[in-house]
């Protein structure tokens, strides 16, 4: 047994001075199976086998890094106690200890020479307590997770402890779709923590790791998805609203005909108000409608709440045939259509194309597939079809 605490003894040490020296550990390995398979040590050779240990730990202990991690002095602790040195294995102790921990919490830092408490951490900057004004959401490698206001003072029920180094940002958004944020943060161990909080949900100042959904570090460019998009607001008189978990369905005053999109797109690339959208479809009107002409009434596009509005003035062309046209995409409202078609069909219903460009539909940003409420609406005639769009890398496609 002492010679197989000799390998070990001898591997710790030569780690401690060079990391790559792997192979004694794969040796010593085969030496400790061959130690506890062989007769007893005689009580000389076990003498000698201790002076060679302290030979081995003297040599070795004032060779490692100065002002290296704390695990170094740790190991020398361990060591010294197994040679019968107390003393100097509790030297050692505190040397693992003291020069790493920091006032006034007394956090423990990963470096000995500077103040790493945040590990891979920053702070967010959200509402999670329901004031008027945010919170700096911050956590370290000191267990807890903090949120202070402008005077601060901390939310109640804050700090939140983790049990845990935290790494990266936390996390601030509508995780269950109840209208308030959640806070979620993850430790170093694996543990994922989700807090609720009484804070409406929204666009917060700074909610996660690199601002937005982008990873873009620009505290312009729009977050994207703030929270599960499970409700729909329109502000038009008289309108009202259905929703459910994954479909949004909405009765306007009106005439309500059907619409039935045959291809639609969006190209969602890095950075700010540079996204495409295409759609292909058909138009039908609803019981009692009058016709409709965008040169009189105009145009809007309107996709889960999101709107875009095109002037009657944009649009030209004669009655069944319609074109509007703007290369800059400065004609919508806000910016970002470039063309709309409207042409009537044999059977009356009218075939419907709209392409954009640089635009801004960040809120559809994300990793999985979206469920989208597409809806045309021309004067006081409109149409609506849930679409489940399908994530292709960054882009969504329907179908």
């Amino acid at each position: 047994v002492l010679q197989a605490q000799d390998v070990f003894l001898r591997a710790s040490l030569s780690l401690t001075v060079n990391k790559t020296r792997l192979g004694m550990i794969q040796s010593g390995l085969s030496s400790i199976a061959q130690a506890l398979a062989g007769p007893p040590m005689q009580p000389e050779q076990v003498t000698a086998l201790r002076a060679e240990q302290e030979r081995l730990f003297k040599y070795y202990v004032d060779r490692t890094i100065r002002n290296g991690p704390a695990m170094t002095e740790s190991v020398h602790a361990v060591i010294a106690a197994h040679l019968g040195q107390p003393e100097e294995a509790y030297r050692r102790f505190r040397q693992s200890v003291d020069p790493f921990v920091r006032p006034p919490f007394l956090s423990f830092s990963e470096k000995r020479t500077r103040d790493n408490l945040q590990f891979l951490t920053g702070a967010s900057i959200a509402d999670v307590g329901g004031a008027p004004t945010p919170e700096i959401v911050e956590g370290s490698a000191g267990y807890f997770l903090h949120a202070y206001d402008v005077t601060g003072t901390e939310p109640t029920g804050w700090p939140k402890f983790t049990g845990g180094w935290n790494v990266a940002n936390a996390a601030i958004g509508d995780v269950d779709g109840d209208g308030l944020n959640e806070v979620v943060i993850l430790t170093r161990e694996g543990n994922l923590y989700v807090w609720d909080t009484s804070a409406p949900a929204g666009p917060q100042q700074w909610p996660k790791k690199r601002h937005d959904l982008r990873n873009t570090g620009n505290y312009n460019e729009p977050q994207g998805l703030v929270g599960n998009p499970t409700t729909t607001t329109t502000s038009l008189p008289g309108a009202t609203t259905t929703t459910t978990t994954s479909t949004t369905t909405t009765t306007l005053p009106g005439f309500t005909g059907t619409l039935n999109v045959r291809r639609a797109r969006m190209t969602l690339p890095d950075g700010a108000q540079n996204d495409r959208f295409t759609m292909t479809g058909f138009f039908s009107l609803g019981p009692g409608s009058d016709g409709i002409d965008p040169t009189h009434d105009g145009f809007s596009l309107v996709l889960t709440g999101l709107r875009f509005d095109v002037p009657a003035s944009g649009f030209t062309g004669t009655p069944g045939r319609w074109r509007y046209r703007d290369r800059t995409g400065a004609g919508s409202n806000p910016d970002g259509l470039t063309s709309i078609s409207v042409r009537v069909r044999r059977d009356g219903s009218y075939r419907v194309s709209v392409s954009g460009r640089n635009m801004d539909l960040s809120t559809f940003d994300g990793t999985t597939d979206r469920s989208v409420q597409v809806r045309i609406e021309i004067g006081n005639d409109q149409a609506a079809q849930n679409l489940t769009f399908h994530r292709t890398r960054r882009n969504l496609r329907y179908p």
